[in-house]
């Protein structure tokens, strides 16, 4: 498996944790963006929230193992 493949396998999984724990405190309704409410549906919601885990965890782990790597 190639390391961009592990990278998006682990966000994958992070970005799952995270909207569960994310979405069981807050109701998508209730969310607003620059204080206005956000006017979507709750699966589109929950849609773009997952992908905004997943990109987070993405970099996340990219950048661990940028730092991680040998530096010789």
């Amino acid at each position: 498996m190639t390391a961009g493949l592990r990278i998006l396998w682990a966000a994958f999984l992070v970005a799952c944790a995270a909207e569960f724990a994310f979405f069981a405190v807050v109701d998508p309704h209730d969310l607003a963006i620059l204080g206005r409410p956000v006017e979507a549906g709750r699966m589109a919601i929950y849609t773009a929230g997952f992908f905004v885990f997943w990109c987070v965890g993405a970099a996340s782990a990219a950048l661990t193992r940028f730092l991680a790597r040998d530096p010789t």
